[in-house]
């Protein structure tokens, strides 16, 4: 059975301190009356699964909710699960941070140019 938001939220949460939190300053001309910062960190696969489940594997609504649940603090506080902080946040938030929310995942989640480089300069080929 799928989880509820409420326990992935709280799964995703449960683990800040086992990898890196990436901080970032929301642009005041952005800000409105939300957060002026926003912590995220990288995602486990089985998190990563339960985005896309939650998204029912609609790439544009997965991205969203891995995005989401990659969000760990506002403002440096632990968002709470059960008042829906982060979906509060997301709904009010202006496109345009979102929009940097969603690339500053993709970048979190990413390789270097240089890593991506290292891995392809590796391919062996077998016939």
């Amino acid at each position: 059975t799928m989880k509820s938001l409420d326990q992935q939220l709280q799964d995703a949460q449960s683990d800040i301190s086992s990898r890196a939190v990436n901080t970032y300053t929301i642009p005041e001309s952005l800000r409105g009356d939300g957060p002026a910062t926003v912590s995220m960190r990288q995602l486990t696969s089985a998190q990563e699964l339960d985005a896309a489940k939650i998204g029912q594997f609609h790439v544009q609504k997965a991205q969203y909710e891995a995005t989401k649940l990659s969000i760990c603090a506002l403002d440096g506080r632990q968002p709470s699960v059960a008042n829906g902080d982060v979906d509060r946040f997301w709904e009010k938030a202006d496109p345009r941070v979102r929009s940097l929310l969603l690339q500053a995942y993709n970048r979190m989640s990413s390789p270097s140019a240089k890593e991506e480089e290292a891995f392809f300069a590796s391919e062996a080929v077998s016939v």
